[in-house]
């Protein structure tokens, strides 16, 4: 969790990062497949445009945000 907390802050006013608790939404994690955590989803307009499952590094996430949010411009 203090990894996707630096990211929030880096990308603060570009990227929305919000965070669910699988075990109280676990319809969530239905509804996308979400099979181990933490499991990261970008989404773009509503449509989901990458996901990246497994802990990572602040900058590792940053990197995924940005080559993800690149790719589907």
């Amino acid at each position: 969790m203090p990894e996707l907390e630096k990211l929030a802050d880096q990308d603060a006013g570009e990227t929305v990062v919000a965070k669910v608790n699988t075990e109280e939404q676990g319809w969530l994690a239905q509804r996308y497949g979400i099979q181990s955590i933490p499991t990261m989803i970008l989404f773009s307009q509503g449509t989901e445009a990458a996901r990246l499952s497994g802990a990572r590094s602040a900058a590792e996430l940053h990197a995924f945000v940005q080559q993800a949010s690149h790719a589907h411009r």
